[in-house]
């Protein structure tokens, strides 16, 4: 190999800036085959001179690159406090002047090509390069018939943000969608935001023709002009699922509306279902309203998000999972002495009775008389964990309308979750009631 700079040898080594390893040279903390060199303009062959800084030898090695196959829960960068990311996949010592050419999400899964070559990354990542990167989603019910067309125009995100023209392949329709989707450049959450921006027709429709199929009234289901329908990208990982939200038109219903609406259809008794998925001011107009009715309410938070303390006594049965909970309350359920803490604490905000559900360890309740129930998961292959827990909900509520008590709501609940499990889909996945065998 050609004889180098010592300077740039080390700088090369990541030793330091090449100023410096220039004072690290001059001020004597270099040797060469044993000599001190204090020169950094001096000429060393790398592949045989024995090059050691303050007296721990630098190995040359031409530059490296890697292709790593990413796992879904691993951040794309070089380090963090919180969170595992691509480098800790690395052994210690390989580690060092090592980095990723641009990043996939945490939840993301793929190829990242992770070097120490400023140059590669900066010729793979320029958009002046035009470098294809492709990605594979599954999406939630279908697209708009418009939206290979719209991404190869180049669309405009929720934000007003414009991209580049891109490529929307659809690989199979159904319950799920699934894409491939080409692009020349790489914006924050690009992917699901770009699929958010083309569902404005057919997702909603897919959802009323699914509803309406399953027996459910759909005449008061409101169509917006100009407002898209709220989607779920979902990625899926060994059965488990990570879901990214794109509220839409759920954040245009408005507190007159579902107070109206509520009271016009609403009588005592009447069970109201609702979450956080709708802006929290209407969500919050539900559960009075439905509360001045007489209805009983049953509140899911999820997403979650702080409610006003005068909320809960609105609530007549709270049902959420471990992180809502932590979010709610504070206390993360993750044994029984932390989900009767956890449970006291909203009976205590004013939810008359609390369910807590907690995934494959089944589901932990407390009563309005404060007795303890605890339900064992049902055993199930699990496929897809997408909408188990509002299979869970709908359960818990189809349960109390036919006069079951709490218990055997649960009981039912992890009956049909375990059915909606092994099944691809949220909405699809939905076991009707003669599914379920109900408790009796």
């Amino acid at each position: 190999m050609p004889r180098m700079r010592l300077d740039k040898l080390l700088s090369h080594l990541n030793c330091g800036s090449r100023k410096e390893v220039q004072a690290m040279i001059r001020t004597g903390r270099v040797t060469v085959d044993g000599a001190a060199e204090t020169d950094p303009a001096a000429k060393v062959d790398p592949d045989t001179a024995c090059v050691a800084l303050d007296g721990q030898v630098q190995r040359y090695r031409a530059q490296r690159y890697y292709m790593l196959n990413k796992p879904a829960g691993v951040i794309t960068a070089s380090r963090d406090e919180r969170h595992e990311t691509v480098l800790d996949l690395f052994p210690a010592g390989e580690r060092r002047g090592l980095f990723a050419v641009g990043r996939l999400d945490k939840d993301t899964e793929g190829l990242l090509i992770v070097t120490d070559d400023g140059a590669l990354s900066h010729a793979l990542m320029s958009p002046a390069r035009h470098v294809s990167k492709v990605y594979e989603a599954v999406v939630e019910g279908e697209l708009a018939r418009d939206a290979a067309e719209r991404f190869q125009k180049g669309l405009a995100l929720r934000d007003g943000t414009e991209c580049l023209p891109a490529r929307l392949e659809i690989l199979s329709e159904g319950a799920e969608t699934r894409v491939r989707v080409t692009l020349r450049e790489g914006k924050y959450h690009q992917v699901k935001r770009m699929i958010a921006a083309v569902g404005e027709d057919g997702f909603g429709e897919t959802l009323v023709r699914g509803l309406a199929g399953a027996g459910a009234d759909v005449s008061l289901v409101r169509r917006l002009p100009g407002a898209s329908t709220g989607v779920a990208v979902i990625l899926r990982t060994a059965g488990e699922n990570r879901i990214v939200l794109h509220a839409g038109a759920n954040h245009a219903l408005g507190t007159e509306d579902i107070a109206s609406d509520l009271r016009r259809i609403g009588e005592k008794n009447d069970i109201l279902v609702t979450q956080g998925e709708c802006a929290p001011a209407a969500t919050e107009a539900a559960l009075r309203a439905a509360r001045e009715l007489g209805l009983y309410t049953i509140y899911n938070p999820a997403p979650a998000r702080p409610a006003p303390d005068d909320l809960w006594p609105c609530v007549d049965l709270a049902c959420l999972n471990e992180t809502e909970c932590q979010l709610m309350c504070g206390i993360l359920p993750s044994d029984a002495g932390t989900c009767r803490a956890a449970a006291d604490r909203l009976r205590a905000l004013g939810a008359s009775a609390v369910v807590i559900t907690l995934g494959a360890a089944g589901s932990f309740g407390v009563g309005p008389d404060g007795a303890e129930l605890r339900i064992a998961a049902m055993p199930a292959t699990v496929v897809d964990t997408t909408g188990a827990g509002d299979t869970f909900i709908g359960a818990l509520a189809a349960g109390r309308a036919r006069g079951l008590s709490l218990g055997d709501s649960m009981s039912w609940g992890a009956a049909a979750a375990a059915v909606a499990v092994s099944r691809l889909g949220a909405q699809p996945s939905i076991p009707t009631a003669a599914e379920v065998e109900a408790p009796r």
